[in-house]
């Protein structure tokens, strides 16, 4: 294993390498030089809004991607955003997990269109992210492998709580999901009865 330090206007990156895959951890940036055998990329601690897409993720080499982990860093700037547009991660076409976390995370229509082998979407401690955008963006014929879904204290702040109610249960049922993670979550309904009707492959529920 080879660990090396690149640092470039106050731009920090960390490459890791094995004998067959690099893993990148960078602050403060979007710019980070990819090879072929990178696998995981880890972007941290923006200074400033950040627009996610698909012209910010593009080229070959994203298409190697398979686990994506964005967090803005601690909550010192409160007009501080991640804006994923639609499409914006339609160039990772081998991503397994992704990790989005913000304060101020907002999905525009048809944000993960292009992720068919997403497992993992993690969307937890984006405290203020609008229920009616997520639901939105919870399509089951664009999460077609999605196994766990985690939403720990997502929308915690929002002005209005999530209803968990048939559409969200019917999105459950026809994905491939058996984890759902909701701790901490500001719900405002559940439906029992939808969620009896639609969650038969479910079967852990925190």
């Amino acid at each position: 294993i080879c660990l090396y330090e690149q640092t470039c206007s106050g731009e920090i990156c960390w490459y890791t390498f094995n004998n067959t895959e690099t893993e990148v951890n960078c602050m403060n940036t979007l710019q980070v030089n990819i090879s072929e055998g990178t696998y995981s990329l880890v972007l941290t601690n923006f200074t400033e809004s950040v627009v996610i897409s698909n012209f910010t993720l593009s080229g070959p080499q994203w298409g190697h991607i398979t686990s994506l982990n964005i967090s803005c860093g601690p909550s010192n700037n409160p007009s501080r955003q991640l804006l994923v547009k639609e499409f914006g991660f339609s160039e990772l076409h081998n991503l397994l997990y992704l990790g989005l976390h913000c304060d101020n995370l907002i999905l525009e229509d048809n944000a993960f269109l292009g992720l068919n082998k997403l497992t993992v979407l993690d969307l937890s401690h984006s405290i203020n992210v609008s229920p009616q955008e997520l639901l939105l963006n919870l399509n089951s014929e664009h999460l077609v492998n999605l196994r766990q879904l985690l939403l720990v204290q997502t929308g915690m702040n929002a002005r209005v709580g999530f209803d968990m109610e048939d559409v969200f249960w019917n999105f459950i049922g026809k994905s491939r999901i058996f984890l759902l993670n909701v701790s901490g979550m500001n719900i405002n309904s559940f439906n029992v009865t939808s969620y009896y009707r639609h969650c038969h492959h479910l079967s852990i529920l925190r």
